[in-house]
């Protein structure tokens, strides 16, 4: 009965191939898809890492700073200031004086932060500053032209000392 069997078979046939060549495909585009948005994923938070460790840098460069004139202009401090090594020469002038540079490499990935500090005073209170760093970069659909950059927000209690 074996070979009855045997003898009898035909094979595949060309239309069975082709079908599962279009099945393996389907299955093989949700993989890449999958791939992709992993990778994305991953870019995005290798960014927002590298703003993480940005954000921290400027507040110690601030906390290590003179309290009255946190952004090292000689000058009494502005209400905010911005932070560029890309941006206009004042831009770039602040970045320079606490020494931080905003174009960033991560993992072969170069992007340009752009620091804004905001300083609000404490009424009554000339010992006590509180000071809000944000750094925002463009990535994707996310983009500064767009009026939506992606953004790191953190904020620091500095004192007198």
């Amino acid at each position: 009965m074996l070979q009855t069997v045997l003898r009898n078979k035909k094979g595949v046939t060309l239309v069975e191939v082709m079908i599962a060549l279009v099945i393996l495909l389907v299955v093989f585009m949700g993989l890449i898809q999958a791939s992709l948005l992993s990778i994305e994923n991953n870019v995005t938070t290798a960014l927002r890492d590298e703003a993480v460790r940005l954000s921290t840098e400027t507040v110690a460069a601030l906390k290590t700073g003179p309290f009255d004139d946190l952004n090292r202009d000689g000058a009494a401090d502005p209400a905010s200031f911005v932070m560029s090594s890309t941006g206009s020469a004042a831009e770039q002038g602040n970045a320079r004086r606490l020494s931080i540079n905003t174009v960033r490499a991560s993992r072969n990935i170069s992007s340009n932060y752009v620091i804004t500090v905001t300083i609000f005073p404490f009424l009554g209170d000339n010992d006590n500053k509180r000071v809000r760093v944000r750094v925002e970069w463009a990535w994707k659909e996310r983009t500064f032209v767009g009026g939506n950059p992606n953004r790191y927000d953190v904020s620091a209690l500095l004192r007198r000392t």
